[in-house]
């Protein structure tokens, strides 16, 4: 499972717990993701994980080496997890 399924599926599960808690309503569950992608979450999830590329001082502030190194690594690993 890809990055942007994991967040895409958080979002869902999400959506499916407020629809059942506020409106008394079930979602359709995952599935083969039919639903959910016809519905603009994977959409979604990417643009959540786009949002990420640039780290907050406090998340540079756990990473191991220089704030510009680590800035860049982490802006790798977002992009690896959008590719």
């Amino acid at each position: 499972m890809t990055k942007i399924e994991q967040v895409a599926r958080a979002i869902w599960e999400a959506r499916r717990r407020h629809a059942q808690k506020v409106h008394g309503y079930e979602l359709d569950e995952w599935g083969d993701g039919a639903v959910p992608n016809m519905n603009g979450i994977m959409g979604e999830a990417r643009a959540a994980i786009a949002a990420m590329r640039e780290p907050t001082p406090k998340m540079l502030s756990y990473g191991p080496g220089e704030p510009y190194m680590d800035d860049y690594v982490w802006g790798r690993m977002i992009d690896a997890a959008l590719n």
